[in-house]
């Protein structure tokens, strides 16, 4: 086994994306592509902060405040349920949590980090309060902001979880 350069795994990366866009593929996540229309609906569920249920041992749920997992071991988790005992761990979220986990989520997406609903829905102002990171960004080809979205450049799905660390509270 030989690990590649990061030269050669760019040029790959570039290589494969380039030849999905040409057999009609978008690319609606870093490392996800699909046929107009055709995304995951599970993943995205992930991205766009939709609410779900997670059942049996392991799964995990989010109600939009709390997430929280069940134990992954099947017979302790099919005893908790007999006992009426918990079998589940819940954590409540921040307003910093949900903030960091939106602009972690969708900037890794076609969507993009969705200004509008950061202001109105969790009171912040990210291209206030990270100005200087956002222009950083923009200088260096890595984002772009339209119709109130940042979306990651090509250049910048290079540098997504940087870009993301860097636009956290």
């Amino acid at each position: 086994f030989t690990s590649l350069s990061d030269e050669n795994a760019l040029a790959q990366w570039a290589l494969l994306k380039e030849k999905l866009r040409t057999a009609g593929y978008i690319q609606y996540e870093i490392s996800n592509f699909c046929r107009p229309k055709f995304e995951s609906k599970h993943n995205g569920n992930y991205w766009k902060e939709v609410q779900y249920i997670g059942l049996g041992p392991s799964a995990h749920s989010f109600n939009g405040s709390q997430r929280s997992w069940n134990i992954s071991n099947n017979s302790k988790y099919i005893e908790a349920l007999k006992n009426g005992t918990t079998y589940q761990t819940t954590e409540e979220l921040t307003s910093k949590d949900k903030i960091n986990e939106h602009i972690m989520t969708r900037l890794r997406t076609i969507w993009g980090i969705d200004l509008i609903f950061l202001k109105n829905s969790l009171n912040y102002d990210l291209v206030k309060s990270q100005n200087h990171m956002i222009k950083t960004h923009l200088k260096k080809n890595q984002i772009l902001i339209s119709n109130d979205k940042i979306t990651l450049t090509n250049k910048g799905q290079q540098f997504a979880d940087q870009i993301a660390l860097d636009l956290f509270i």
